[in-house]
């Protein structure tokens, strides 16, 4: 119950901070070329953070990163065949590109980024290693995996 819970109290935050038309930083909203996609990849956001737009360029891929983490701490443990890195990685990947690409109906509120879909996925591979050293913790302390609390019947099989 627990679990469920906050995958869906995650995803409303989710829906919310992608795909609302809220216009989140007025910096932001004036940088130049804000109305187009960006699809050159890492160069501006370095070269924002070796400029005068440190703390928003590191704050918004710092936040496209930590965004993505539950996404791959929860999809393993709410969607049993997506346990494995890979997928959660190509799980990510397309539902970033699915938002950016969502977000090109909003231009000056919101600006579709490749940066976005790379720092998304990055987030959500560093959720699913999360997630891994903590099931191992709890395997090697004797202790029921998150896994298996969110999936009881698996356990039951595990177990016999």
């Amino acid at each position: 119950m627990v679990l469920q819970v906050l995958s869906v109290a995650y995803v409303a935050f989710f829906l919310a901070m992608t795909l609302l038309p809220i216009e989140w930083s007025h910096e932001l909203s004036r940088w130049p070329g804000n109305r187009g996609a960006q699809l050159v990849p890492v160069e501006p956001v370095a070269s924002a953070i070796l400029v005068d737009h440190r703390l928003t360029a590191v704050a918004e891929a710092g936040g496209n990163v930590l965004m993505f983490v539950p996404f791959g701490c929860l999809l393993p443990l709410v969607l049993g065949p997506l346990d494995r890195g890979r997928r959660v990685a190509l799980a990510a990947c397309c539902t970033s590109v699915l938002i950016e690409l969502y977000q090109l109906r909003m231009p000056g509120v919101r600006r579709a980024d490749v940066n976005d879909v790379l720092a998304n996925t990055l987030g959500a591979a560093l959720g699913w290693a999360a997630l891994g050293l903590v099931e191992r913790w709890l395997a090697r302390t004797h202790r029921p995996t998150l896994r298996q609390l969110a999936r009881p019947d698996h356990a039951k099989r595990d177990s016999s």
